[in-house]
């Protein structure tokens, strides 16, 4: 039987849904182009030398002029290390974002405010929250007034992803 929850669970909302397949996807696509982009880039490099007569080669060729001059072992080692960290990148920034969407949860993670800042030059108000990974949350007037020092606040943190959801540029606090 699993551990109980640290945190309450909470319905992720359809905006909330769409805003993290936005964030999936987005990063899928940029992972793609740029490994694509690399792929080709470490095929040149490999085959640096023979210039635009590359283009006039057939692949025997080309894997026989490979495996003569040993520019073969580099290739391998390069596209195994560019591998190795797409696949790094894939599973610990991409696929967390789609396992947050088909589990469908958000944790309500509580939060003691330790300090209250108001600058009153650019109008803005600040809270201070026991987590040092996000040291200061920028608020809104009523919000700032309705909390004391050594309140709870509450954020709402996806499971894998850690992402922190934001409204309007600004941490959404219940």
């Amino acid at each position: 039987m699993p551990p109980p929850p640290l945190y309450e669970h909470v319905p992720l909302t359809d905006d909330d849904k769409e805003m993290l397949f936005t964030i999936y996807d987005s990063r899928r696509r940029f992972l793609l182009i740029v490994y694509i982009i690399l792929f080709v880039m470490v095929l040149f490099i490999s085959l640096n030398g023979f210039g635009n007569e590359i283009f006039l080669m057939s692949f025997k060729k080309i894997m026989t002029i490979l495996v003569i001059s040993n520019r073969l072992i580099f290739l391998c080692f390069l596209e195994t290390v560019m591998m190795s960290t797409g696949l790094f990148f894939l599973f610990t920034r991409v696929l967390p974002f789609r396992h947050d969407i088909k589990s469908g949860i958000k944790e309500k993670i509580p939060y003691a405010v330790v300090k209250k800042q108001y600058f009153p030059l650019t109008n803005q108000y600040y809270l201070t929250l026991d987590d040092p990974e996000y040291l200061f949350h920028e608020i809104d007037e009523d919000i700032y007034n309705s909390v004391n020092k050594g309140d709870n606040v509450y954020l709402y943190k996806t499971i894998n992803s850690k992402y922190v959801f934001e409204e309007d540029g600004r941490f959404t606090i219940l």
